[in-house]
């Protein structure tokens, strides 16, 4: 990647916008980026690293404050980069997140983040996220990847140069991301803590389960068990003695469940033969009973056939009753049209009430409209009136006026008389008594407009007239109307009342021929003869039904009975008491053998539980034991604790292979720069047996052979080794991502220490560094005032009084 064009608005320092044009440096070489501290020189490198991943180059600095304090409202903050890789051009603008004061108005108003990459092909990317991810593709390295490769900054790498194994793990872990590796670490630790107290849990276990088993004091294995408890191994000892005592305990319970099942059979006997005589008893008591039920019925039977025989004699009473009901039933359907005749007499008169209220409706009705009618006709003839006056006397007053004006135009025509000229009326060239103007002659104009109120208020006059006549034919038609409907209304009332009349003689004729006085009446006289005749019959069917049902009684008694001696005569009869005894006898030999056999199978049940556990618990002890064992040995391996092959853990172990090839790329620098002086070198040997090793640095001394800490490097030295082993770490990280070369680098300070033929070595290793592989820019970023001699073409920061900077691009070859 190599930058062609970098535009910086309202940036950082950069209050106004400010483009950088690339191509002006050259395509290869170095050049310096120089001006006063805290001017912006390094913002250049975050504005290039914000444009590319939306970041800063370092950690510190967030999007939401690249805007520029020294900025106008008006001028709005951006970066635009256009850069080119692998022969192809790219352009790609962004625009950070912040905060600026509003335009129009008090407040701040918000500034949205957008982003948008335009490719070779003419593709537009947008959206921040997006164009990330594109540029990642492009360049085939991160964002951290791009900053550790495209900025060497001398402070950072010093500490990388000066650190202890720990601290440089650190730092290769974000770099080369091993943190894959310490999880794995951690990981083989987890397990082997996991195995370590599995064991221990298990061997407690077996120690809990040993505690449940049962032994009886006075067996012969006691003490051994006793002992055999205690194991915090695996107890064969303990396992062969339960198994022995499972062995017993078994025998036993099938002795004395063999014992309790011969009880059980005789007692299933005894309790037949109890079952037996009760039976006997049972059945002896049941006859006597039903003897005694048999006694009673026969007297019941003789009661109920007395009753039957009363009921069946009233039988010829019912059959009168049964006719009376029948004549009274015939009589019901003339009350049904005297019922029908009632409902029409109603239904007339309601139809009357109903027209009464109609005439009285409608009369209301045509006196209110007479009224209203007589009312708009005489407001219509009032208005007539009054118009005609009107007219009246706006015709005086036309007339008045049309005389005046004819008047007035006889005047005027004597005005323009000239002697020896003819009259324009008469033709006469003499004119002995012209006409005298009047003083107030009405015009033309006002004689038109006069005549034309006097026509339209004829006309209105006319209107008036023609509405007043048909009010009055409205008024006579109404009226005519509304006593045609009242004559209609009454003529039907005549009718109806007539009809009236009619049925209400046919009523009282037809109460003459009724005997009772209404159909109720009627009703409730056969009812009641229905209702005697349903008591006697339902008298008699009670009296049949009681006879019939103590007669079956007596029929199922006797069936019992019978059947209770036959039962009785096939029975065993025997003594109640003495069975129970032997009962009694059995059931307590039976609970003691019982308790018995509970206490040996407790405890059986118990030592077998016990046993099974503590076999199983055994055998994964075993597997565990045997697992952990090698999962030890990996995990001293894994975490660095063997002291005979050096602490170095499986991270460190991975970092080194890093660390050796960052120290070979360093070297081919590091000696060209101190003339063959010096080597770094990975040391070999912790510091002490509790420090963990690997990475620890040292420098090998060519001129007096000596191998010695990095720490005893002079500043100069310390400087020329740190940006040696940062180009070195440059030179890895590209190499791991894929051989991505970058043909841009910024160095960042650190040559003020150096002396002059020192500062000579580094420029000469960063100038052939431009070189290597083809062309690469390297920007070197320092205040050093003998670098702007040794360096013609240069990016100068200046810084303004008032606090914000511009930068520009002079070439002083």
């Amino acid at each position: 990647m190599r930058p062609i064009i970098l535009t910086m608005s309202a940036f950082g320092p950069y209050a106004d916008a400010i483009t950088l044009n690339f191509e002006e440096l050259g395509e290869n070489g170095l050049y310096l980026i120089c001006g006063d501290t805290g001017a912006g020189k390094t913002t250049i490198f975050d504005a290039i690293t914000y444009a590319l991943y939306g970041e800063a180059s370092g950690d510190n600095r967030k999007s939401e404050m690249f805007r520029s304090k020294y900025a106008k409202n008006s001028i709005q903050t951006f970066v635009y980069l256009k850069f080119s890789c692998k022969g192809q051009e790219y352009e790609v603008r962004r625009i950070p997140r912040y905060e600026r004061q509003k335009e129009r108005g008090e407040g701040m108003t918000k500034q949205a983040e957008s982003a948008e990459l335009i490719c070779p092909n003419g593709t537009i990317v947008t959206k921040t996220t997006e164009v990330t991810k594109k540029i990642t593709e492009i360049l085939g390295v991160d964002r951290q990847q791009f900053t550790q490769i495209a900025m060497i900054a001398q402070g950072d790498f010093l500490k990388l140069l000066l650190a202890s194994t720990e601290e440089r793990m650190k730092i290769f872990r974000q770099i080369f991301n091993t943190a894959e590796y310490d999880f794995l670490q951690r990981q083989i630790n987890e397990d082997f803590r996991r195995l370590w107290n599995e064991c221990e849990d298990l061997k407690k276990s077996i120690l809990q389960y040993a505690s449940g088993t049962e032994c009886h004091s006075e067996h012969s294995q006691y003490a051994a068990w006793q002992n055999a408890k205690e194991c915090k191994g695996i107890p064969e000892e303990l396992m062969d003695i339960l198994d022995k005592l499972c062995k017993e305990d078994s025998n036993k319970k099938e002795i004395l469940q063999e014992k309790i099942g011969l009880i059980d059979e005789e007692l299933q006997k005894k309790a037949a033969r109890i079952s037996e005589i009760k039976n006997v008893l049972e059945i002896q008591q049941e006859l006597k009973y039903k003897k005694e039920k048999l006694q009673v019925n026969e007297e019941s039977l003789k009661i109920s056939f007395e009753k039957q025989q009363e009921a069946a004699g009233k039988e010829p009473e019912i059959q009168k009753l049964t006719e009376k009901i029948a004549i009274l039933q015939e009589k019901l359907p003339m009350y049904d049209k005297q019922e029908v005749l009632m409902g029409r007499i109603k239904e007339v008169v309601n139809g009357i009430r109903m027209l009464e209220a109609k005439i009285r409706e409608h009369e209301e009705i045509s006196k209110k409209t007479a009224t209203i009618l007589q009312k708009r006709y005489e407001d219509a003839v009032k208005e007539y009136q009054q118009t005609q006056k009107a007219v009246f006397d706006m015709r005086i007053s036309f007339q008045t006026l049309e005389q005046e004006f004819m008047d007035g135009q006889a005047g005027i025509l004597a005005s323009i008389l000239k002697e020896g000229s003819p009259c324009p009326v008469c033709g006469s060239m003499e004119h002995p008594n012209p006409a005298v103007m009047s003083e107030h002659v009405p015009t033309r104009e006002e004689w038109q407009a006069a005549k034309e109120r006097l026509e339209k208020k004829e006309n209105c006059l006319l209107e008036k007239n023609s509405v007043a006549a048909e009010l009055k034919v409205q008024m006579d038609e109404k009226m005519k109307e509304l006593q045609t409907a009242t004559m209609i209304l009454e003529k039907e009332k005549a009718t109806k009342e007539a009809a009236l009349r009619e049925l209400e003689q046919q009523n009282e004729e037809m109460k003459l021929s009724l005997e009772y006085e209404s159909k109720k009446v009627l009703q409730n006289e056969i009812d009641r003869f229905t209702q005697q005749k349903n008591s006697l019959k339902e008298d008699m069917d009670r009296a049949k039904s009681a006879y019939q049902t103590v007669l079956q009684t007596k029929a199922s008694l006797e069936g019992e009975i019978s059947a209770l001696k036959m039962r009785l005569a096939q029975s065993r009869q025997g003594n109640l008491q003495e069975e129970q005894e032997a009962v009694n006898h059995l059931q307590e030999e039976k609970t003691s053998l019982q308790k018995k056999c509970e206490q040996v199978n407790t405890r059986l049940e118990k030592n077998q539980s016990a046993l099974t556990s503590i076999r199983e618990k055994s055998d994964l002890l075993q597997r565990k034991q045997e697992e952990y064992g090698w999962m030890k040995a990996l995990n001293d391996t894994a975490n660095g604790r063997h002291n005979e092959k050096g602490k170095v853990m499986l991270e460190t172990y991975v970092q080194m292979a890093y660390f050796e090839r960052i120290l070979d790329y360093a070297n081919i620098r590091l000696e060209t720069m101190t003339g063959g002086q010096y080597t770094l070198i990975r040391k070999k040997e912790a510091e002490n047996n509790k420090s963990q090793s690997g990475l620890d640095l040292e420098v090998i001394d060519h001129y007096n052979g000596s191998i010695r800490h990095v720490k005893t490097l002079s500043g100069g030295e310390s400087f020329k080794a740190s940006l040696c082993l940062a180009l070195g770490l440059s030179d890895e990280i590209q190499a791991t991502a894929g051989g991505v070369r970058l043909e841009t680098m910024f160095v960042d300070e650190g040559f003020g220490s150096l002396d002059e033929e020192s500062l000579a070595q580094a420029l000469q290793v960063l100038s052939s560094l431009s070189g290597e592989g083809g062309k690469r820019l390297v920007g070197i970023i320092s205040h050093v005032d003998e670098l702007k001699q040794r360096i013609p073409k240069q990016i100068l920061v200046t810084k303004s009084r008032t606090g914000f900077s511009k930068a520009r691009i002079v070439n002083l070859i």
